[in-house]
């Protein structure tokens, strides 16, 4: 096996690695909602617009903020599995 050939400080469970993997992603997250994003934070303009759907009670604009991020994330897989 694998694992009786390696020794034993390398050897990291599916689960540690899933929790590495959410930790790096919870990360580079903070570092892109808090950031300088032309004149404010991108933070700031969220808590805005967010505040700005509340006050108007209509949430269209937090739904294009969802679809842009997941719009992002999806085209950033779709170039991952192009380049493997």
């Amino acid at each position: 096996m694998l694992s009786s050939i390696r020794p034993k400080q390398f050897i990291i469970t599916l689960t540690e690695f899933k929790m590495n993997k959410i930790y790096t992603i919870k990360e580079e997250f903070g570092d892109w909602f808090w950031e300088m994003e032309g004149y404010a934070f991108r933070s700031e303009r969220f808590h805005s617009d967010f505040d700005r759907c509340v006050e108007n009670k209509n949430s269209k604009l937090m739904v294009e903020w969802l679809q842009a991020a997941f719009e992002m994330g999806y085209t950033a897989g779709q170039l991952a599995k192009e380049t493997e």
